[in-house]
């Protein structure tokens, strides 16, 4: 796990023993809805963007001990594919791993859909898809 690059290596203190899980975004952007009602493809944010936005969250949490992190809170599957692909990025480039949920909004009452429309199995399938 990436723990041991919080300065404790393998010898944490005995209060270290929990473990910490540390939460990154949610972004203030989309890039999934236009920003702009009459052009369909204006996006306040690119995906390229959000994945350097990620990274960044990602390095500081792990550089700085998390044992776990949380992608948190999804309303866009697109913002969390960024934020997940970012993550797996780090892990292929720091040879480490940590587990990794997510906190995912699902709007509409008496459905699985979310603001962009996608169901519960499709955020999962896009999820899973993100490889480096």
């Amino acid at each position: 796990m990436c723990a041991s690059r919080s300065g404790y290596g393998d010898e944490r203190p005995a209060w270290a023993n929990l473990l910490c899980c540390r939460s990154a975004g949610p972004t203030t952007r989309t890039s999934s809805i236009s920003t702009d009602v009459n052009n369909a493809a204006a996006r306040g944010v690119t995906y390229d963007e959000l994945v350097a936005a990620y990274a960044e969250q990602v390095r500081g949490l792990l550089d700085g001990g998390a044992d776990a992190l949380l992608v948190e809170t999804i309303f866009d599957t697109l913002n969390a594919k960024a934020a997940f692909f970012a993550i797996e990025k780090y892990f292929d480039e720091h040879d480490c791993r940590v587990p990794v949920m997510a906190s995912v909004t699902f709007i509409q009452a008496g459905s699985n859909r979310g603001v962009t429309g996608q169901g519960a199995r499709s955020c999962d399938t896009q999820e899973r898809t993100c490889e480096t």
